[in-house]
């Protein structure tokens, strides 16, 4: 979901987050203006949040152009983002890295593991080893 840095903005499909009363106003003053063009699909409002950057609150907009319009806020609350049909809600914006992999999924589909799934644990079990082994020989004398 890129942003879309273009002046105008091009007729599409859009989603930006807002936060803050003053650039709420200048958004639904936006609106407003080109509502001829511009039509508001859905608003999700986030409570005032200090600890995630929110302390006004904000909203969630997704949004429509049907006929390429200034934008002319992007100092103000920055670009807007292409909101494809998969878009319906804050949390299909989300982006975040695949969780790592435990040791059953390291194991391929002929139940062997992966060179980069049993290299860890080869130079982990040879460190247990001699680890071991040194401890034990201390031990001893």
């Amino acid at each position: 979901m890129p942003l879309v840095k273009t002046e105008p903005l091009p007729v599409g499909r859009y989603w930006i987050d807002i936060f803050g009363t003053e650039d709420g106003q200048a958004f639904t003053k936006w609106q407003a203006f080109n509502s001829e063009f511009v039509k508001i699909e859905k608003t999700e409002h986030y409570e005032a949040n200090a600890e995630a950057g929110a302390p006004e609150g904000g909203d969630f907009v997704i949004f429509t152009v049907s006929q390429p319009v200034a934008w002319g806020l992007a100092s103000r609350i920055g670009w807007p983002s292409t909101a494809g049909a998969e878009v319906q809600t804050s949390q299909d914006t989300i982006q975040a890295p695949p969780p790592e992999p435990n040791f059953w999924e390291q194991v391929g589909a002929d139940g062997k593991l992966s060179v980069a799934g049993w290299v860890p644990w080869a130079i982990g079990g040879a460190v247990l080893v001699i680890g071991g082994g040194l401890v034990y020989a201390a031990v001893k004398r």
